[in-house]
C-alpha cells in the first residue's frame, strides 16, 4: 500500500517532520475541543478518578492472512479515524485482513468491542498509520448499527489536532501520562520518567532506551498525554529499525 495523497493532505499538515532513531515518542500538537458536540445525555463516569482522555484510547486486535496476530494501541480522532503505530499494522510484507478496536467507556469498566477498522494510509518511515471506521460492533464483536454508546464515544472523546503548540501554561511542567492494560481488562494510568518539558526541548522525536519497553510487551501506538489532557504523542519505531 502506497502512502496516499489523502495521508499527505489530511495528516502530514499536523505531523512535525523530524528525524527519528529507534523507538520513540512522536510529538504532536493537539488538544481537546468540544465544538459542535451534541450529546443527548451525559452519563456520570463510572470511575471519576480516570481522566477523560483514557476513553479516546483503543486496543487494536490485528489479524493477517498468514495467521499472524498483533495487538497495539490507537487513539480516536475526529470523523471516525484513529492514529496508530505502523508496526502494529504491518507484518511479513502483509497488511491487515481484519482490525478490531476495543475501548473503555465511562459507563463500562472493561474494554468492549467498538468497531471494525480498515487501514486508510501508512507511513512506515515515520512509524505512523491512519485507520478509518469500517463498521460498528457489539460487545461480542458482531456487526451492528451505530448505537448511542458508539456515538457518545466518537462525539465526546475524539482527540482534535491543534495548530498552536501547547498554549496551556501547565503543560511544560507536566509529567507524561499513558494508559496501561491491567488484569481487569481495563486501562490504568501510568507516568513516565520523561516530562513534557523534555519532550518539547528535544525538537525531534524523543529516542527511548530499552527501559521504555520494560515490563510491557504492549507498547506500539501507546499515546501520551499531559496533566491537563493534551495529546502529546505516541510510541512508535521507524522503518530502519523494524525487522520485517
Amino acid at each position: 500500500m502506497n502512502l496516499s495523497g489523502k495521508l499527505v493532505s489530511w495528516i502530514m499538515a499536523f505531523w512535525h517532520k523530524r528525524l527519528a532513531v529507534g523507538c520513540c515518542i512522536v510529538l504532536f500538537s493537539c488538544m481537546m475541543n468540544a465544538n459542535n458536540i451534541q450529546i443527548v445525555r451525559d452519563d456520570p463516569p463510572l470511575d471519576p478518578t480516570l481522566p477523560a482522555w483514557v476513553y479516546s484510547v483503543a486496543l487494536l486486535k490485528v489479524y493477517f492472512s498468514d495467521g499472524t496476530y498483533k495487538e497495539g494501541y490507537a487513539t480516536l480522532l475526529k470523523n471516525g479515524r484513529y492514529i496508530a503505530s505502523s508496526e502494529t499494522l504491518y507484518s511479513n510484507g502483509l497488511y491487515p485482513k481484519m482490525i478490531l478496536a476495543k475501548m473503555q467507556d465511562s459507563s463500562a469498566k472493561e474494554l468492549i468491542c467498538i468497531a471494525s477498522l480498515h487501514l486508510e494510509a501508512i507511513d512506515r518511515d515515520q512509524g505512523l498509520s491512519l485507520l478509518k471506521t469500517a463498521d460498528f460492533r457489539d460487545d461480542y464483536c458482531h456487526k451492528r448499527e451505530e448505537s448511542y454508546y458508539h456515538a457518545r464515544i466518537y462525539a465526546k472523546y475524539a482527540q482534535i489536532f491543534h495548530s498552536n503548540p501547547y498554549t496551556n501554561q501547565k503543560t511544560p511542567n507536566s509529567d507524561l501520562y499513558y494508559p496501561a492494560l491491567n488484569e481487569g481488562n481495563s486501562f490504568s494510568i501510568q507516568t513516565t520518567d520523561i516530562s513534557v518539558a523534555e519532550l518539547l526541548k528535544s525538537k525531534k522525536f524523543l529516542s527511548l532506551d530499552a527501559s521504555f519497553k520494560k515490563g510491557s510487551a504492549l507498547w506500539g501506538g501507546r499515546p501520551y498525554f499531559s496533566e491537563v489532557g493534551e495529546f502529546m504523542g505516541m510510541a512508535s519505531s521507524t522503518l530502519e529499525n523494524q525487522k520485517v
